[in-house]
Order: C-alpha cells, then structure tokens, then sequence
C-alpha cells in the first residue's frame, strides 16, 4: 500500500471531555446519536477521551459552545502507521562537512552519543510501555526478561509480524549483552509493557492507540 492509497480517516470521532466531567459527556453523547449498540461509543475514563461511531460534523456543534459543556472538542479519527522511513546515509557522508562515522563495532552511534555506556544507570524498577507493532517474543535479546504484553487489535496476538515494535522497544530496553552485537539498547533492566497498537497490515485506529495508552497508565 503506497502513501498516497493509505486510508486517512475510519469514519468515527474522537471526542475530547472534560475533566470531572467524563461520564456527562459520554451520556451527552449517547443521546445525540441514540447508540445502537455497545460499540457506539468507547469511554477511556482515566484519559477523558472517547471514540463515537458518527461522524464528527454528526455531533452538534452547540454542544460544544457552551462554556460548561462537557465537550471539549471534536476530531475525525484516524488511522496511524509506523515510520518506516530510513535516514540516507550515503547523502550524510558525501557531505564534505559531516564528522566521520563513529566505530559501532561494540555500541550504536546512539548509545555513544547520549553517553549510555558510561552510565551506571540499568532502568531496574523502570517500567517502560511500547505501544506500537507488538514484540517478537521469540527475540533472543529479550529472553528471561520481565514482559507484559497485550494487543488492542481485534482478531490479532501482541507477536510483532512487521518489526517496527521490536525495534522501538529494543532501542528502549534492549539486551546488555545481546546476541549479535553491537549493544542498541539503554535501559537493559527495565520492565517492558508491550501493547500492540498497530496491525499486522502496518495500521491502527486511534481508538485502539487510546486503549493501549489507558492499559498503559493503569499499569
């Protein structure tokens, strides 16, 4: 799928309400647009969003004009896809003004220049959340390591099938000592809370991009 056919909207509204106010705001909602089913409107309390199925110019725009409504704002959802863009590294070393390549036999560029290696931090009782592709939980690197995991996406398991997740969350927390090196990640002590966000075909919708984050703050 190139960039230009990528799908942009879902159809749905994601609705900001407001704070202490979540709960007359999804009722607000419902009576607008007389929920059909259970899936008509999704709450995410801890985060005062929800994600209603109507369109966004569907929900009254003077609900949202009174200084006291619960309605903060309304957007259309959207889908989101990982990057997937690599920087050009043949452009960055003709350039006669860029500094030489650092030797990465041993530590990634990254570690070197945000001084990991020499930090006597390990992230041990750091709990870092990955919201994105999921996790190859086959990974030798992350082995015996402390993992929650859990996929927002309908119908599909947290196993990474793309690899954007396992690279973020490998830059993240990966291996002190991994299996191939050079060493990649920081906080090798760290739990990992893995929520599968985006799908297996590259995309995920907003509503499942707030669950997970609403998995993740409650963890």
């Amino acid at each position: 799928m190139t960039n230009a056919n990528r799908p942009k909207f879902t159809g749905r509204s994601l609705v900001l309400l407001r704070e202490n106010a979540v709960a007359e705001g999804i009722q607000m909602l419902s009576e607008l647009i007389g929920t059909r089913g259970t899936d008509d409107i999704i709450g995410f309390e801890n985060l005062g969003v929800a994600v209603v199925n109507a369109a966004p110019e569907d929900l009254s725009a003077s609900t949202r004009s009174l200084d006291d409504s619960p309605i903060l704002s309304v957007e259309p959802e959207r889908y989101f896809y990982p990057i997937n863009n690599v920087p050009n590294k043949t452009a960055v070393r003709a350039n006669p003004t860029a500094q030489a390549e650092p030797d990465e036999s041993e530590y990634t560029w990254g570690l070197q220049a945000t001084r990991v290696i020499d930090s006597s931090a390990t992230g041990a009782g750091i709990k870092v959340a990955i919201l994105d592709t999921g996790l190859d939980l086959q990974h030798p690197d992350f082995q015996g390591r402390t993992i929650f995991s859990k996929s927002f996406v309908p119908n599909e398991n947290v196993q990474d099938v793309l690899g954007h997740g396992t690279h973020c969350a490998g830059t993240a927390c990966g291996s002190l000592n991994p299996s191939v090196l050079p060493r990649y990640g920081v906080a090798y002590n760290a739990e990992i809370y893995v929520g599968k966000v985006l799908g297996n075909r590259g995309f995920g919708n907003a509503s499942w991009i707030v669950e997970g984050i609403e998995w993740a703050v409650a963890n």
